[in-house]
């Protein structure tokens, strides 16, 4: 099964929903938006999708090295990275560069980037989430999150535990905004050991980010302040949420059984694919009718 995803594991929608996205005109600008906690990555992921490095990055939870909004241009794409909430004393400031992305108008493919702890999903980056999000005045609110640099452990539990990947995507839909397209990049122990600068990516995960990731139109004037100020209350709230899932899950949660069971009939039905011919459109199958995830194995 590693052949169709080349150690990526991939959490989407039925792909008849992913290419729909929003009501886009053929003039509006494309962009893909980067946004997440100080440290979790994301500068590193825009330089992997250039193949060099463009941006600082480091992959130490909790220190950035981004502070303001910065936009990269590939070919027609704008690649725009963004600071974090999380940091107590860059938080306005955070807010206020984020809100500037937003504000460029037009089709946007916005990635909200976490990392694990021991397999668990942090509850402030459930919070920087939906507090961005709220900020926007949108029909429909689309939007993609990168599970990114889990242990060696951590990502062998997901290939292995359709429970644990349940978990995390369950953790993850825990408050007002949801998406079932989520997408699990494995650690590059190269990179985060320092050995090399940037990590590389495979053609199909380029063509997940830039095809085949939701999106959704944005006017500049439906984009409102993100309450920066709210940061610890949605924490909190965040926090409360994942507790309530865990408890419900220890009890036997009917719709989490039933997520574990999709994950177990995807994972086998995605085995049985023989080449990539068609693959999307059977994903699109297997998945289609909750909205569920689907793992490829390395």
């Amino acid at each position: 099964m590693h052949r169709y995803f080349c150690g990526f594991i991939v959490v989407l929608l039925a792909y008849s929903q992913v290419i729909i996205g929003a009501e886009l005109t053929k003039n509006e600008e494309k962009n893909y938006l980067f946004v997440g906690n100080p440290g979790v990555g994301k500068s590193a992921i825009i330089n992997a999708l250039f193949g060099k490095v463009v941006a600082k990055s480091g992959l130490n939870p909790g220190v950035g090295l981004t502070k303001f909004f910065s936009e990269y241009k590939l070919s027609d794409k704008k690649l725009l990275d963004t600071p974090g909430l999380a940091d107590i004393k860059l938080r306005k400031q955070a807010a206020e560069e984020i809100e500037k992305a937003l504000k460029r108008g037009g089709e946007y493919h916005i990635f909200f980037v976490f990392t694990l702890q021991g397999l668990r999903v942090l509850d402030q980056d459930i919070a920087s989430m939906n507090l961005i999000l709220d900020a926007i005045e949108c029909k429909e609110i689309k939007f993609n999150v990168i599970i990114n640099s889990p242990s060696k452990q951590e990502f062998k539990r997901l290939q292995t535990s359709s429970d644990d990947l349940a978990v995390v995507s369950e953790s993850v839909n825990s408050g007002k905004h949801k998406t079932q397209s989520i997408w699990i990049v494995p650690r590059d122990a190269d990179l985060y050991d320092g050995d090399k600068e940037f990590f590389d990516i495979d053609n199909k995960a380029k063509d997940f980010i830039f095809n085949k990731s939701l999106s959704m139109s944005i006017d500049k004037e439906n984009v409102h302040p993100i309450e920066w100020n709210q940061f610890e209350k949605f924490k909190e709230e965040s926090e409360k949420n994942i507790q309530e899932l865990k408890e419900r899950i220890k009890n036997g949660d009917e719709n989490h059984l039933n997520l574990v069971r999709e994950l177990d009939r995807a994972k086998e039905a995605l085995s049985n694919l023989q080449g990539d011919g068609g693959f999307w459109e059977t994903l699109g199958t297997i998945v289609g009718t909750i909205g569920s995830v689907v793992l490829s194995l390395v």
